[in-house]
């Protein structure tokens, strides 16, 4: 194992053997393994404060430190799977749970806030803008709840298939669903905006949004949509199997995995390719994350990889999990000389 110093970056992903992991940005090689969760994590871990936050499937939040590795609290409300992917704002984490409920959580003692119950398992990541706390359940709907109370604000319920995590862009959600739509929600009322009815198989990506365009994979293809009007701007049709991973852009490019494990980079202004990367032998079903000219994605074959953001090419491979990787990595680098603070209190997110 190495340690982590002020000027060093690190990556935190976690794996279907149960384990989280954090891995040196620019070598790969392991920094520690938090194995305490006795099963899968495919939640994507948050990091904030010199912490990391992670749900398990064992049904726990888990707060660990960023640096060692070592357990600061455990949050065990959740009677079912955390698949939900939390997120940090105000100096709670709020995350969904299998058992059909939005937690509000403590940061910094693990202890609950409150607790607000959907009518289906909730495994979307939450969004949080303007003390509102937008997510998507198993239920079809999609639900906006106070920061600060827990109460409901309002429910869109029009999709007819569960609905993916919700991303807040200007004063719109975006949302995809398993019915083959991408909705456009007012951030004030839940009242549609407009429907995108192109994608020809279900939508389990959630769109990200850039410089006014949304972008969203389903089964059959990769689609830029005009964020004001619904229209799209450009598709990109799969050879193969179809994408479940939310799409990065960075820069005025597209970075996406897809189920055939392979990594794409696609100009976001015109949807040409600019290189495909395909060493993974398994599917690639979270996020990329783009850090320092590198993109850091896992795959179904249990490994993390490295890849350059101009080439495409491999700087590295960390193989370490015994299974496969289903959450999106993150990043985050130790910053000096940052008054009043030390390294571990730092921590940026990227």
């Amino acid at each position: 194992m190495v340690a982590l110093q002020p000027g060093d970056a690190a990556v935190y992903v976690g794996a279907n053997d149960g384990a989280l992991y954090a891995i040196d940005a620019r070598t790969g090689d392991r920094i520690w393994t938090f194995a305490e969760p006795s099963e899968p994590i495919t939640s994507s871990p948050r990091v904030s404060g010199g912490t990391v936050f992670v749900g398990a499937n064992d049904g726990n939040l888990y707060a660990v430190d960023a640096t060692t590795g070592e357990r600061r609290w455990e949050f065990t409300d959740p009677s079912k799977p955390v698949t939900s992917s939390p997120m940090v704002s105000g100096g709670a984490v709020y995350v969904g749970a299998d058992d059909g409920a939005v937690y509000a959580v403590d940061a910094r003692t693990g202890e609950r806030v409150w607790a607000t119950e959907a009518a289906g398992p909730v495994s979307s990541s939450p969004t949080v803008a303007d003390g509102t706390v937008y997510v998507g359940a198993d239920d079809r709907t999609v639900y906006a709840i106070d920061s600060e109370t827990g109460d409901r604000v309002w429910t869109f319920d029009e999709p007819v298939g569960p609905v993916t995590a919700p991303t807040v862009a200007g004063n719109a959600v975006f949302v995809g669903s398993d019915d083959r739509n991408v909705y456009a929600v007012d951030a004030g009322t839940g009242e549609r905006v407009w429907t995108f009815e192109e994608p020809a198989g279900p939508v389990f990506s959630a769109p990200e949004v850039a410089e006014g365009t949304v972008f969203v994979g389903s089964w059959e293809a990769l689609f830029a949509i005009d964020a004001g009007t619904g229209d799209a701007e450009w598709s990109i049709d799969l050879p193969t199997t179809g994408i479940d991973a939310s799409p990065t852009v960075v820069d005025g490019v597209v970075y996406v995995g897809s189920l055939d494990g392979a990594l794409r980079a696609v100009e976001a202004a015109t949807g040409s390719e600019n290189w495909i990367f395909n060493e993974p032998p398994g599917w690639i079903v979270a996020a990329a994350t783009a850090f320092d000219g590198t993109v850091y994605v896992g795959a179904g074959d249990g490994t993390l990889y490295a890849v350059g953001m101009e080439t495409g090419e491999r700087r590295w491979a960390f193989d370490e999990p015994s299974a496969g990787i289903a959450t999106a990595p993150t990043v985050v680098s130790f910053q000096q000389d940052v008054p009043g603070t030390d390294a571990r209190e730092a921590l940026e997110y990227r």
